[in-house]
């Protein structure tokens, strides 16, 4: 991802920590960079910004498996593995069929014994 890019993304993630709403009117372009073969940098901005909208339930569907796909591959980034498992954690409390399937990501992923990967997952058990 070239550099203006990634700045662009990453100022975008920033913004709308706290002003969510502002990503209301590009839900298509996230979908459509979701189902994109995207590059690392993308990956993780795009697992923090999916979790911060509401979405239909087959909208929901498609998130939740490729943030699912995201998070069990070995070979994905760190940030990216971790980032996804922080979207579905959030967006677990509105598909609360699915906290089954996101407690057992979590104990495989934690069983791979990754620093960072089990610090995010001890505090997201904490907090939930």
């Amino acid at each position: 991802m070239s550099k203006p890019i990634n700045g662009a993304v990453c100022a975008i993630e920033k913004i709308t920590r706290r002003q969510p709403e502002f990503l209301a009117g590009h839900k298509k372009e996230l979908l459509t960079f979701l189902a994109a073969e995207a590059v690392i940098e993308l990956k993780w901005h795009l697992a923090q910004l999916l979790s911060r909208l509401s979405w239909e339930p087959n909208e929901l569907t498609v998130i939740w498996d490729t943030l699912m796909a995201w998070a069990e591959d070995k070979k994905e980034s760190k940030i990216v593995r971790a980032n996804s498992i922080q979207a579905l954690f959030d967006l677990s409390g509105r598909t609360i069929d699915r906290r089954e399937e996101l407690e057992a990501l979590l104990d495989q992923v934690q069983a791979e014994n990754v620093p960072s990967l089990n610090a995010r997952i001890r505090k997201l058990r904490k907090t939930g």
